[in-house]
Formats: C-alpha cells, structure tokens, sequence
C-alpha cells in the first residue's frame, strides 16, 4: 500500500478584487418586411458590477498517485464565515477547489458580496487535501453521482480577515538601526579634542617652515 503524506497547512493571501466590466452599445438592423423601414436593434450599453474575493494559495510539492484506479490530486478546502459570528458545522464544512499546476492557486469562493454592505467583514480559512473524485452507486446498478474521497488533510490555516471595499496594500518593513550605546560614545568625545590639538599644531608647524 503506498503512503500518503499529510499536506502542509496552505499559506495564502486575500484580495478584494474589480472585475467589473462596461459592455459596449452596439446595434443590429433589420428591414421591416412591410414598410422596407430599417429598424436598429440596441445591444450592450450597460455596466456589470462583478466584485470578488480571491484567495491566493502557494502551491506545495505535490505527486499524483493510482489508487485503486483513482489519481490522487491536491485540493484545497476552504470555509467562510462572518466575522462577528462564530465558526459552526454549517460554516466549517470547506468547498473543495482543485490546485492549479502553477506556483499559485487564485480561488474565487461562491461569497455573495451583494448581501455584505461595504465595510463588513469575511473570515476565511483554508486547508490543504489529497483526495479524489469517484463514481458512486450509492447501492443502484447506475450511478447517481460523484462523490470526494479524502486521503489526507491538513489543519485549518490561521484564520484571516478581509474588508470589503478596501485594497489591501503591502507595507514594506523599515530596516532596523541598531542602537549606538551612550557608553561606546564617551570615548570618541575624550579623542577628539586631541585631535584637533594635533591637527593645529602640524598647521602652525607647515607655517613656520
């Protein structure tokens, strides 16, 4: 039997994305068969408002296997909520997304952000798995549908949070200047009054000769 490794706990990043779009105004015409009028038909001319929350996964090592005929692949797992209620069964209960074959998964989760007025809150969390997808009976002679069979799973990521209708931005960390102690200082104050002795002295010397 092969063994299958637990996947690590995804890392992964949140967006609050526009993909809203204006669909052109065009027109097609026709001829009315009666009057030989042409009639122009409009078409488009109207905006869609499509706003997402895409979740960004790095992808891990991953290798494919047969069980029982079966490819294993990576999933993803990923489960939502409000942030101002508590995580549930209901809530809990991931939607499976499969990984891309690239170095990063873009998830686009089924989030109704039509019913979420902006400002409001979304917590997610997401969980790698190793599974696969199979023909179910169910105890019939045809089958009935497919059905998701998990060989391993990580935990849950930590929990993050996202704003809706703020961009997220990205900071970048102010390198740290190392203090200078007050005590390393007094000497340097002690030797450069004698610096400045020599320094006039080999002056006043080049003067006289």
């Amino acid at each position: 039997a092969q063994t299958i490794l637990e996947p690590s706990v995804p890392e992964f990043t949140l967006q609050y994305v526009d993909h809203s779009y204006d669909v052109p105004l065009t027109y097609t015409y026709s001829t009315d068969p009666y009057t030989g009028e042409q009639i122009a038909t409009p078409h488009g001319g109207y905006h869609v408002e499509n706003k997402t929350v895409d979740i960004i996964v790095k992808n891990q090592p991953f290798t494919s296997t047969k069980i029982d005929g079966n490819t294993t692949k990576l999933y993803y797992g990923v489960s939502f909520k409000g942030y101002y209620e508590p995580w549930t069964d209901e809530n809990v209960f991931p939607k499976i997304y499969e990984a891309s074959n690239s170095d990063y998964t873009v998830i686009i989760p089924d989030i109704n952000l039509s019913n979420i007025k902006e400002g409001g809150k979304i917590d997610i969390h997401v969980k790698a798995i190793i599974g696969f997808y199979y023909v179910y009976f169910g105890g019939h002679t045809m089958p009935i549908g497919m059905q998701f069979y998990t060989m391993e799973q990580s935990s849950w990521s930590s929990t993050q949070t996202i704003t809706i209708g703020e961009t997220p931005a990205s900071a970048t960390p102010s390198p740290t200047v190392p203090e200078f102690p007050f005590v390393a200082v007094l000497p340097l104050l002690a030797v450069i009054p004698l610096i400045t002795i020599l320094v006039k002295k080999r002056i006043c010397l080049k003067a006289y000769n």
